[in-house]
């Protein structure tokens, strides 16, 4: 295989991954919201005002109402919805000419690069909170992985 072909495989794989970290990230954020508006220590206060929103910013607001500073989060969340829609929709017609020499196509593998770490930090920062979150619940990790285990088992259950 030539430096060519390896190239277009890298921009390719390099996509996919991006792709996954921001599907992950999207996954992360929608199971920290439905955390908080199941687990609820008073209700009033883990309801969103407009279920119209965005699910970030249904979460962000929830975790504002827990008292969870949220100013970069906000900002960090924006940016990857952002980023997500671009890859998702225009990021090939976007780079049509990139994609077509060298140069552009090393130029697109470092982008992507960057949007799957970018991805992968949001994404743990989440976690981070959910756990954090989950810990005032009185939740641990292995606690948290039990609960998993159990929806999962009822969820197989109920499609067998």
């Amino acid at each position: 295989m030539d430096k060519q072909e390896q190239q277009y495989k890298d921009v390719y794989a390099y996509y996919g991954l991006a792709s996954y970290y921001a599907q992950s990230l999207d996954q992360g954020v929608a199971r920290t919201l439905v955390f908080l508006q199941n687990f609820p220590r008073d209700k009033k206060q883990t309801t969103t005002s407009d279920e119209s929103l965005s699910v970030a910013s249904q979460l962000t607001e929830l975790l504002e109402k827990l008292g969870v500073s949220t100013d970069q989060l906000k900002t960090d969340l924006e940016k990857a919805e952002a980023t997500r829609n671009w890859l998702v929709n225009t990021y090939f017609v976007d780079r049509s000419i990139e994609l077509m020499n060298s140069s552009g196509r090393e130029l697109m593998i470092s982008e992507l690069e960057e949007s799957k770490e970018f991805f992968a930090g949001v994404a743990k920062t989440v976690s981070d909170i959910f756990l954090a979150t989950a810990e005032t619940y009185g939740l641990s990790e292995d606690s948290l992985a039990e609960l998993m285990d159990q929806l999962l088992q009822e969820v197989n259950n109920a499609e067998a």
